[in-house]
């Protein structure tokens, strides 16, 4: 009974140590350059399930045996930066200043794809009660600009659409805006802006408005990604019936090669955008956007080396901003120089329209 005892132990040491080395792997692959190594390029996106593993293990060890708890929990105090950019907490904050913007950014998915009417449209309602300052849209076709110019001109004089039509990157501002410029990505057809605002005080606002390279699955390899993330969880049902057996087999490896790529080639776009961000002369920057990555992953990492967060020093819970098949992470984000102060960020999942949320936060320019 008792080698029965011990067997079980080490089984359950040996299984705790691989999660907990899981967990570190995860949380700190954007280290690694995707384009170096791709195969590591998407680990980030696993750290949820690790850290759902290696709390269960301490559960586990709570009942069995106090003292291997320490195997989590030292992972854990490790992993503390990266658990963080992907889950903070900040349940304590200051009352927002009257003086702060309200920033806004959203993949509007075409505006939802329905309504052309601008006072029909559900989003553009949305935006135009939402009482923000300042707006940057990615996907913001289907409807013309010149007719989201009428509508928006009332409450917003400044609307500008720079030449990456391709993107269809709009930034809208009640504040006067004094130039823009577009950044392509070569063949693709992702693309950001640089858009430069006046503050009230009459300093510059450098924004970039971004949308990086999406991973462009069929919908039988986003029900294949569903599938993945299913038997992950320990739910075997597939949501396709081709998904079973050599033909599921190779569809999940068509699947991770199309995401390899995609990273890769959003690697390199990030790459891109921090020079041109380390260029920037004005007081105040702002990175916001579609950066169809997780927060724990070289993009992010790379575009935050000298910027903050929003979202992490002033969110709570893990802000989860695109709303299908199963990615339960924030992808959409609000990046700020050190001289902004975020309150309240938010992923508003009151409306459904796009297949993104919302993302806003009250921004503080000191």
């Amino acid at each position: 009974m008792a080698l029965i005892k011990t067997t079980i132990r080490t089984i359950i040491i040996a299984a705790n140590l691989i999660a907990a080395i899981a967990m570190l792997t995860c949380a700190f692959s954007p280290t690694i350059h995707p384009a170096e190594y791709p195969n590591c390029s998407y680990l980030g996106m696993l750290l949820p399930f690790t850290i759902i593993a290696n709390a269960a293990f301490i559960v586990v060890w709570f009942f069995i045996k106090k003292f291997w708890t320490l195997i989590s929990i030292v992972s854990f105090i490790i992993c503390f930066s990266p658990i963080r950019d992907y889950c903070p907490i900040n349940l304590f904050q200051k009352d927002t200043p009257s003086t702060a913007l309200k920033f806004v950014s959203y993949n509007v998915m075409g505006f939802g794809n329905k309504e052309k009417d601008c006072d029909k449209n559900a989003i553009v309602r949305y935006l135009l009660d939402s009482d923000a300052d300042i707006i940057c849209l990615q996907e913001a076709y289907y409807i013309p600009f010149d007719k989201l110019q009428e509508a928006f001109k009332e409450k917003y004089p400044y609307i500008v659409r720079p030449d990456a039509k391709d993107a269809q990157l709009i930034t809208i501002s009640r504040l006067p805006i004094v130039g823009s410029q577009a950044i392509k990505y070569g063949e693709s057809t992702n693309s950001s802006c640089i858009v430069k605002l006046l503050s009230e005080k009459g300093d510059t606002i450098t924004i970039f408005n971004n949308h990086l390279e999406s991973y462009h699955l069929s919908k039988i390899e986003r029900n294949t990604y569903s599938d993945m993330v299913r038997e992950a969880a320990g739910r075997k049902e597939h949501t396709d019936t081709l998904a079973n057996g050599e033909v599921w087999d190779a569809a999940v490896l068509t699947l991770t090669d199309k995401i390899e790529r995609a990273t890769v080639t959003r690697s390199l776009q990030a790459d891109t955008l921090a020079q041109y961000i380390s260029e920037v002369t004005s007081p105040y920057t702002i990175v916001c956007g579609d950066f169809n990555d997780s927060p724990v992953s070289y993009v992010h990492s790379k575009l935050s080396e000298n910027l903050d967060d929003a979202y992490t020093e002033s969110g709570n819970g893990p802000g989860v901003s695109f709303n299908q098949n199963h990615m339960y992470f924030r992808i959409d984000n609000i990046l700020i120089s050190k001289n902004i102060t975020p309150y309240r960020a938010k992923v508003d999942n009151s409306i459904k329209e796009s297949d993104h949320y919302p993302i806003f936060c009250y921004l503080e320019l000191h």
